[in-house]
């Protein structure tokens, strides 16, 4: 890119901050994950704080990827660029680190997400932006107990999904975990595509 198609190219402000703010959290999460879980007994990260910094952490990831989304003339590139990087992540976390490997983690899942977002991208700029961001949230809820078995409303289970859809490992990066599936990052698409 030549420097006045990159002068040319609007930034906003408030999503590069969020961006960044993210960026700065995961980083901080990260060396201290590295120093009390890889490399100490892993009892700081009990407390219920980290937990919820660690969602806070990934649910920012999350909305400012869909935010960006609407900006990009190459999401199909870019969903095979991120995708590609999660399976690096799951490459090296599984020689370096077995016992933590990353098995669809959060670049899997944004990666993925890109790609079936461009192939729907008619069909969602179709929809009005309220009905759409309602519908989403919905959808969101309706489907947050998937990889847990069960169809409910934000965590309160209404429907249990058949067991057999969570006996096959290969069908736990759509949501469906199998009971011996393992990962220390786990986004699946359902429900975490609607976010």
């Amino acid at each position: 890119m030549n420097k006045d198609t990159l002068k040319s190219k609007k930034r906003y402000d408030l999503i590069d901050s969020i961006r960044g703010f993210a960026v700065i959290n995961m980083v901080a999460f990260h060396a201290l994950y590295d120093i009390f879980i890889i490399y100490g007994d892993g009892s700081a990260f009990t407390n219920s704080f980290f937990a919820v910094w660690e969602r806070f952490i990934c649910v920012s990831f999350i909305i400012i990827s869909g935010v960006s989304f609407n900006f990009s003339n190459h999401t199909v590139r870019n969903g095979i660029i991120v995708s590609l990087c999660g399976f690096v992540v799951t490459t090296v976390t599984a020689i370096a680190i077995p016992s933590q490997v990353v098995w669809f983690g959060i670049l899997n899942l944004l990666g993925i997400s890109m790609l079936i977002c461009s192939a729907l991208k008619d069909l969602f700029n179709a929809i009005p932006t309220v009905v759409g961001a309602i519908l989403s949230f919905m959808l969101y809820a309706v489907t947050y107990g998937v990889p847990t078995g069960y169809i409910g409303f934000l965590g309160i289970p209404i429907i249990e999904l058949p067991s057999f859809l969570y006996e096959y490992k290969y069908l736990s990066f759509l949501g469906f975990r199998s009971y011996d599936f393992v990962s220390s990052d786990y986004f699946s698409i359902i429900p975490w595509l609607f976010m």
